[in-house]
């Protein structure tokens, strides 16, 4: 317990700060979490680009940046802030006397538990919040040996699916627990006249919108998703891409080669997602890999069809031909098929759509989520209950 409040202290960390389903399902659970049972800190080993002051007033909390890289730095530079920031770290940890420690992805999986263990922390947490069969092998190795490690209480994982890839990757089903990410459910909607005003204000009047929302990266699957849309060459359809990253100048480049530049609006990181959910038909991600992905969530909870691929945690949201459609990863073909068949059929759309909502409500509530988590903070051992 925190020295003269009665409240658990809790430390919760993540790679860097940036507009991702990682550090949103973060910053929420920091900042739900009862008050009245828990002091709680958020630190970054870096931000990317200026983006805690923005989080810190959404949230209403306090980010401490560990300044562990610099974006424009070299090597060197980065080495010294690296080392730096690890001193910081652990005189964090050592001066707070944080009773819970928990690391939000693969890179701080490897380093927080360590300095934590050593800075006097009880109880100390990672969290997979995917398959990391697309990291290196020498990730994969480190990230097991920790997690196996004493250094390690319990790693936390957001899907039924990432714990399974967990186990594949060696680590001990004994140190596995899953706690699924929730989601708030919208209480604000567009009125008609609001509805208009931003169909007008994104330029899509009188087209079937379908919604991305995802970091412009390979993981995401963008590219199988334009071959998709030139496949099917649907005359009345619109693609909103929200999100930005580092792939934006070759799916531009591949948007005009394909000659599909009116049926693709970048629309960029933005405030407004929920919004522009309520003005879309549909929803897709055709991701390579994931683990529970909010944004799938947060199209679900606008009562969107969705398309997305069966991968990791997917599944777990989607049940198939109920609440949308399921697909093969790196397959433009059915991504165009089921594009097709949902574009076609209102009915089906309509049905998808008001089950997906009613899946959400049922069974991913950020009020599980949340209640999950302080159980497991307040136990004396690694379980919830």
């Amino acid at each position: 317990m925190k020295q003269g409040t009665g409240k658990r202290g809790i430390l919760l960390i993540n790679t860097q700060m940036e507009k991702g389903g990682a550090q949103k399902a973060m910053l929420t659970l920091a900042s739900q979490l009862d008050k009245k049972k828990f002091d709680v800190c958020v630190a970054t080993m870096y931000d990317k680009d200026s983006f805690i002051p923005y989080y810190e007033d959404l949230y209403g909390l306090k980010i401490v940046n560990l300044q562990m890289k610099d974006v424009n730095g070299g090597k060197l530079k980065n080495a010294i802030k690296f080392v730096g920031g690890l001193f910081r770290l652990w005189r964090l940890t050592r001066s707070k006397k944080f009773d819970v420690v928990q690391s939000y992805s693969h890179y701080p999986n490897t380093i927080v538990p360590i300095i934590s263990f050593f800075a006097g922390v009880k109880k100390r947490y990672t969290s997979q919040r995917m398959s990391l069969d697309y990291l290196s092998g020498l990730v994969q190795k480190l990230d097991k040996w920790v997690a196996n490690s004493f250094f390690v209480t319990k790693v936390i994982s957001v899907s039924e699916g990432t714990l399974q890839s967990c186990v594949r990757q060696g680590i001990k089903e004994d140190k596995l627990l899953m706690i699924p990410n929730g989601i708030k459910l919208p209480d604000k909607f567009l009125n008609e006249s609001e509805k208009s005003t931003k169909i007008k204000e994104i330029g899509v009047e009188g087209k079937f919108v379908v919604a991305m929302v995802a970091r412009l990266h390979r993981q995401k699957g963008h590219a199988f998703l334009i071959e998709a849309v030139k496949e099917i060459n649907k005359e009345n359809l619109v693609v909103l891409l929200i999100g930005d990253g580092e792939l934006k100048d070759r799916l531009e480049q591949q948007i005009a080669d394909f000659g599909l530049t009116s049926k693709f609006k970048f629309l960029g990181s933005r405030d407004d997602v929920g919004e522009l959910l309520q003005i879309s038909d549909l929803f897709i991600l055709p991701s390579l890999w994931e683990g529970m992905p909010n944004s799938v969530l947060e199209a679900m909870s606008h009562g969107l069809p969705i398309i997305a691929t069966d991968v990791d945690g997917t599944p777990e949201l989607i049940k198939h031909n109920e609440s949308g459609f399921l697909i093969e990863p790196e397959n433009s073909e059915a991504i165009a098929r089921a594009l097709s068949y949902i574009v076609s059929n209102n009915e089906i759309r309509e049905n998808f759509g008001k089950n997906a909502r009613k899946r959400v409500e049922e069974f991913f509530s950020l009020d599980y989520s949340i209640g999950s988590y302080e159980k497991l903070y307040l136990s004396n051992g690694g379980e919830t209950s």
